[in-house]
């Protein structure tokens, strides 16, 4: 429990604005958000999972890699969503 309250508290202190916008949406929905590298969280509810990757508004492109992790995740029925603060993270 120690480990994953290390990862949250890292995630709240993040200076990339779009990462706290929809970290702070997530956990006021309930998620339990856990900050990792890529993708930038992982969230869980009630026995859902979601993988989400944070851009600013103006770019939803992935880069290469993170989109060669995005194409094998979905090969496991995983799906990456890519969010920026202006959406509606709601699900």
């Amino acid at each position: 429990v120690s480990f994953v309250m290390r990862k949250i508290s890292k995630a709240v202190r993040t200076s990339n604005r779009a990462e706290l916008t929809i970290y702070r949406q997530l956990q006021s929905e309930g998620w339990e958000v856990v900050k990792r590298g890529w993708p930038d969280f992982l969230a869980h509810k009630d026995g859902q999972l979601r993988f989400i990757e944070v851009k600013p508004r103006h770019s939803r492109l992935l880069g290469f890699h993170q989109h060669k992790v995005a194409q094998w995740l979905s090969l496991l029925g995983i799906i990456v969503e890519v969010l920026a603060p202006s959406d509606h993270v709601h699900r």
